[in-house]
């Protein structure tokens, strides 16, 4: 009874953090085009908390992308090349947005978490541990907590 709640409560939490994942992607793919014609225009388009969900994400989606490959790989540009145009944009429409992006940073970085662990537990009925899969999933978790740790 106590795991069918667990369980329950977890995928629960899952949900939730994918809907918030959901509309933060969606909201992003038609915010890059906006945001990178011009951000003085964009303040009507684009507000400081999308700018940083934004941002946050890519913080995630590069702490991942460590895990699997080397920080030289051409994809790490490109990250770069984005997250560094939405921070000058975010900075143009809230010059003092430290707080704002590291809650944000902290939101997508927990709610990654979660639904990799949710994952992690799904997969371990089909996967011993060393299964290259759930090894991944560890070292993600692991990534994901220490950036966490480097934001508290």
């Amino acid at each position: 009874m106590n795991l069918n709640y667990l369980t329950f409560l977890v995928l629960s939490l899952t949900v939730a953090s994918v809907n918030t994942v959901a509309s933060a992607q969606a909201s992003s793919t038609a915010a890059p085009a906006v945001i990178s014609a011009d951000c003085a225009n964009s303040t009507g388009q684009a507000t400081s908390g999308d700018l940083a969900q934004e941002i946050a994400q890519l913080e995630v989606e590069r702490v991942l992308l460590e895990v699997k490959f080397n920080q030289v790989h051409p994809v790490f540009a490109e990250l770069d090349e984005r997250q560094e145009g939405l921070q000058a944009c975010l900075t143009q429409l809230q010059p003092d947005n430290q707080d704002l992006l590291t809650a944000a940073n902290v939101g997508a970085t927990e709610s990654k978490i979660a639904e990799i662990e949710v994952i992690y537990a799904n997969n371990q009925s089909r996967y011993a541990d060393h299964h290259p899969e759930q090894q991944y999933l560890r070292e993600s978790i692991a990534a994901l907590r220490q950036h966490l740790d480097t934001l508290l």
